[in-house]
């Protein structure tokens, strides 16, 4: 599809780390699966980081350690390093890659995937996040397509429906419809207004979409996309969801550990043997007998850690007394005493 002269011009002309100025303030413990790298990045699938390809970039500081803004923090730090970067190369102006990290975080919640082709639907409100050039403190704005760029099957143009405008540090922000990641930030642009329209000097956004690279992602991560740690209450029953980003259909493999057991008849995934397509959303009911640590475990290497660090509570026993102890004490001063006084008598 021939991209229009004002459409190349932006995908051009955008920044290289751009993001939120203006925008709503949000809690990043509401949103833990979001890290900041000076660029901001969505954790998927337990151990990839989904960005902007830029942000790799020498020029954008190269790869380096993510920060878990609203995450729980693993072991001593909130810091973990990245392994290496995968970028698509598939498109022509797409700018998107994934991170791979040395080791899974530890977050509650998370945001799927959605490769459903956005229309250019001029009344569809997005949502995007990022940290900007704050670094812990969490952004969003809402936007909507903008009208003045023809519809692309690698990008998306947005104009802000507020007053919010992108600042440097949020490259790679999620950009959210209907709950679900559509596409991610690449940067924007200030350029000269559309042919007959007056006004302000034009100000828009571009986003690589999920749909475009697809296929790649799938390739890349070829695993479940889900929580790594979730709090069930003893006696209570707790419902996870979690994404397939498999290459190909799969089926339920995850077995329960420990204090937890599956409640089948609510479990989506446990579903008679029916295969669970790519970028699918299905269920796990468990409940949880003491409320202690137990492991759901979803297979290769994947897990969900449930009520992480608790158990019975160990009350240490009381020591009991050495057999002949005090004899043995008043023994000892006993024979002390007497070999003072035989060294008296000899004194004397």
């Amino acid at each position: 599809m021939k991209k229009s002269l004002l459409t190349m011009a932006l995908a051009t002309l955008l920044s290289p780390a751009m993001a939120i100025e203006n925008g709503q303030i949000e809690s990043a413990s509401a949103f833990p699966s979001l890290v900041e790298m000076n660029c901001t990045g969505t954790i998927i699938a337990g151990k990839w980081v989904l960005t902007a390809a830029h942000c790799s970039w020498p020029s954008s500081g190269g790869i380096k350690p993510v920060n878990l803004v609203g995450a729980q923090t693993h072991g001593d730090s909130f810091i973990i390093d990245p392994l290496k970067d995968v970028v698509f190369n598939a498109g022509v102006a797409s700018d998107i890659a994934l991170w791979e990290l040395s080791e899974t975080p530890l977050f509650d919640k998370t945001l799927f995937l959605s490769n459903d082709y956005v229309e250019r639907n001029l009344t569809s409100t997005f949502t995007i996040y990022g940290f900007g050039q704050t670094q812990q403190q969490l952004h969003s704005a809402t936007y909507s397509i903008d009208n003045y760029l023809h519809e692309d099957d690698e990008l998306l143009f947005f104009r802000a429906s507020t007053k919010a405008n992108s600042i440097s540090g949020d490259s790679g922000a999620p950009y959210l419809l209907n709950g679900k990641i559509a596409a991610i930030h690449n940067g924007s642009a200030i350029t000269e207004p559309p042919p007959g329209l007056e006004g302000e000097n034009y100000h828009g956004t571009s986003a690589s979409r999920i749909s475009f690279a697809q296929d790649w992602i799938l390739e890349t991560v070829n695993a479940w996309h889900y929580p790594t740690i979730a709090t069930v209450a003893a006696g209570q029953s707790k419902t996870i969801e979690v994404q397939s980003l498999h290459m190909s259909a799969v089926i339920d493999s995850a077995s329960p550990t420990g204090d937890i057991e599956f409640d089948i008849a609510n479990s989506s995934c446990i579903n008679g043997g029916a295969q669970i397509q790519p970028f699918d959303i299905c269920t796990y009911t468990i409940t949880s007998k003491e409320g202690y640590e137990a492991t759901l475990d979803l297979g290769n290497d994947q897990r969900i850690v449930i009520n992480k660090g608790k158990g019975p509570t160990v009350t240490p026993p009381t020591p009991e007394p050495e057999a002949g102890g005090s004899s043995g004490g008043s023994a000892g001063w006993l024979s002390l005493l007497g070999l003072l006084a035989l060294a008296y008598r000899r004194k004397g």
